[in-house]
């Protein structure tokens, strides 16, 4: 916890999917660190976002990115602080994360009601 109380603490997934069964963490650790901050420390809702988000824009100084302004990307995940967690296990490595209803990539719904709508809106950032 000493960590997360500096301002520019953040986290990120180096998960790659280049054949053969993938770690679950792959899918699961963003939903697994908002959720058990949430619920086990009772962690600002703001701060677990700023740091899964806008410290690591800036930190990778991805200029268009990571916070809600016009003229960004409007990449978002609409989730249920209070229900948001991993399910992803070493049985079912890509299993979908409870309490994500809705996720936007580029402004487009890619999920709507936890269910994929086979919108491919994502691209590699070069």
């Amino acid at each position: 916890m000493e960590l997360l109380s500096r301002p520019d603490y953040m986290i990120g997934s180096d998960s790659i999917s280049a054949g053969g069964v993938p770690h679950p963490r792959g899918h699961g650790c963003f939903a697994r660190f908002v959720g058990r901050l949430r619920r086990r420390h009772n962690y600002p809702i703001e701060q677990i976002i700023q740091r899964v988000t806008q410290n690591p824009a800036e930190r990778f100084k991805l200029t268009d990115r990571g916070v809600l302004a016009e003229g960004k990307f409007a990449d978002l995940v609409i989730f249920d602080s209070e229900t948001i967690n991993d399910r992803a296990t070493f049985d079912d490595p890509i299993a979908y994360a409870e309490g994500v209803p809705h996720v936007i990539v580029n402004g487009k719904l890619v999920v709507e009601n936890e269910a994929v709508t086979g919108v491919m809106a994502g691209h590699a950032i070069p």
